[in-house]
């Protein structure tokens, strides 16, 4: 048995899709919270993973702040201006970071 694909031409529409996939695995990974024990406020979540994955793929900074705004949506309200802030300002320079390192690798295996 053979899954179907679907095939995207137009690339705004392709990213668009992208951003709205990573978008919503990470606000789904945040929802699962990791407390340490014994250590008061110390906590986590898994919500960086699909917006690390997504700099592979994203090709304009334009979905990054899409992406941002989404993962957002999960934390309570008095906090979502700053966790919006702190993942799209990361994410923009993991994004330029990555982009240089990729064209600087390519340049070099010429």
């Amino acid at each position: 048995m053979q899954i179907p694909s679907i095939e995207i031409k137009n690339p705004i529409v392709k990213q668009l899709g992208y951003a709205l996939l990573f978008g919503t695995l990470s606000a789904l990974f945040g929802s699962v919270r990791l407390l340490l024990p014994g250590i008061e406020g110390a906590g986590s979540d898994f919500r960086e993973i699909p917006l690390l994955i997504s700099l592979f793929y994203l090709k304009h900074p334009m979905y990054i702040i899409l992406v941002s705004m989404i993962t957002s949506t999960v934390t309570p309200p008095n906090a979502m201006i700053n966790t919006f802030v702190m993942h799209a300002v990361a994410l923009l320079i993991g994004f330029y970071v990555y982009r240089k390192l990729n064209l600087t690798t390519t340049i070099i295996m010429r």
